[in-house]
C-alpha cells in the first residue's frame, strides 16, 4: 500500500487529492510517483496517518463534491 499526494509541512499529506495505491500482491519498490513535489507515504505511514480517522463513504458525504479545484 502506498499513497501518493503533496505534502503540506513536515511531509505530511497537505488538504486535497491523494491517490491510494493498494494490491493483493505486494506492490514494486518504486511504485509511487516521481511528479514534481509529490511524495509518496509507505504502508507504515499511511497506517498511522489514518489512525483513528472515520472511513469517508459515499453514502454519506459524496466524493464528487470534495475534490480539489487545482489552478
Amino acid at each position: 500500500m502506498r499513497l501518493v499526494t503533496r505534502p503540506d509541512f513536515d511531509d505530511q499529506p497537505a488538504g486535497g487529492n491523494a491517490v491510494l495505491l493498494a494490491s493483493d500482491r505486494p506492490l514494486p519498490r518504486r511504485a509511487g510517483s516521481d511528479a514534481d513535489g509529490a511524495i509518496t507515504l509507505a504502508r507504515g505511514q499511511v497506517e498511522r496517518l489514518a489512525r483513528g480517522a472515520d472511513p469517508l463513504r459515499d453514502d454519506f458525504a459524496p466524493a464528487d463534491q470534495l475534490l480539489t479545484v487545482v489552478s
